[in-house]
């Protein structure tokens, strides 16, 4: 055997190999004078070298040795409690979400005019362009080793500039798609509260964090609920807007160029949707437009395009109750996070965690 402990070990590697069931393949990498197994064992054991060199002094670590000291073992009572400045910051913060959608994504404010500018059936394929363009540039991200490089604030920026330009697409595909703005305005609650627990409240008791932003969730839900509520039932704000035969009829009309731009094949034409006869009567022949009224013109719809023009019913349709009642799905929203919030910061509170680990 080698006198030299590294030959004796370099020895036994090779004795390892020689006697394992199934074939082994090593790549070698140089990193300076010295060759080395190729990946993250090999640049830190460069590294560690070089730190010798230039007469760092280094001790070796086993694993048990990396538990924290137990002075820095603190429990969740040892760390601060939210403040009231902290919790309005937060409160502020989990209601901007809510708010976008009350004010561009629901009948209350201007979802009609969303999804108005989106109505043309190109927008489909502009949304698919937009979607396409963003992934090719988040694949030559991963070419060019976006992970590894070294300023947090362009990996931080290249990546935010993507991820939107990729819900900017799935907006524009809204037609096909009527849920999509709702869902990307609403995944940014649970976003934005695990930027702030991240970052500013980082060191802030657990339980104090997670009840606050149960009750700061609760808050918005709740007041979301009662300006709804209001505006459904007090007809000096804009009417009222109960789910009734009238407010059906409102929203119909105000959907008038999404039915326009909704066009199916029939008898070989491309038609637009009426609601009228094709939604709400679903009358089995076609019809001709004189003077502004539609009149029967005696051709029958196939079995094919009675469902087609169902289709189509159905995807408008479903874009004025989604604005009607999307401020009910805010409430359920904020409801549902307030209830984890309060489970996570009550019944599962973290004891003897360690700094690194609030962190």
């Amino acid at each position: 055997g080698a006198s030299n402990p590294v030959i004796a070990g370099c020895e036994e590697l090779v004795q390892e190999m020689r006697e394992g069931p199934e074939r082994c393949h090593l790549h070698l990498q140089k990193f300076g004078p010295r060759w080395h197994l190729e990946g993250i064992t090999g640049e830190c054991l460069d590294m560690i070298h070089s730190a010798a060199e230039f007469g760092m002094h280094l001790e070796k670590v086993m694993p048990a040795q990396l538990r924290a000291p137990d002075d820095e073992i603190i429990s969740d009572s040892d760390l601060k409690k939210l403040s009231r400045s902290q919790f309005i910051m937060t409160l502020f913060f989990v209601a901007i979400p809510s708010a976008m959608v009350l004010a561009c994504v629901s009948a209350m404010g201007l979802g009609f005019d969303l999804f108005d500018a989106f109505a043309a059936s190109s927008m489909n394929m502009i949304g698919n362009g937009i979607i396409f363009v963003f992934f090719i540039i988040l694949v030559g991200m991963y070419i060019v080793d976006w992970h590894k490089w070294e300023s947090k604030l362009q990996r931080g920026v290249t990546m935010v500039v993507v991820l939107y330009g990729m819900c900017l697409g799935g907006v524009v595909k809204c037609r096909m798609y009527p849920q999509a703005p709702l869902v990307i305005i609403l995944f940014h609650i649970p976003v934005v509260i695990g930027i702030l627990r991240a970052t500013a409240f980082h060191m802030v008791s657990r339980s104090s964090f997670y009840r606050s932003v149960s009750l700061a969730t609760c808050i918005v839900g709740v007041t979301v609920l009662t300006v709804w509520l209001a505006w459904m039932n007090i007809g000096a704000w804009d009417g009222i807007w109960r789910y009734d035969s009238d407010t059906k009829a409102a929203l119909v009309a105000r959907s008038s160029l999404l039915y326009q731009e909704t066009r199916f094949d029939v008898n070989g034409r491309m038609r637009s949707i009426d609601f009228y006869w094709d939604c709400k009567a679903k009358k089995d022949t076609d019809f001709d437009m004189v003077f502004g009224a539609p009149v029967d013109n005696g051709y029958e719809l196939t079995i094919a395009e009675k469902k087609d023009r169902a289709a189509k019913c159905g995807q408008v349709n479903l874009i004025w109750f989604l604005l009607w009642i999307s401020p009910f799905i805010v409430f359920l929203t904020n409801t549902v996070i307030a209830v984890f919030c309060a489970i996570n910061g009550t019944l599962m509170q973290a004891v003897d965690t360690s700094r690194a680990e609030k962190a």
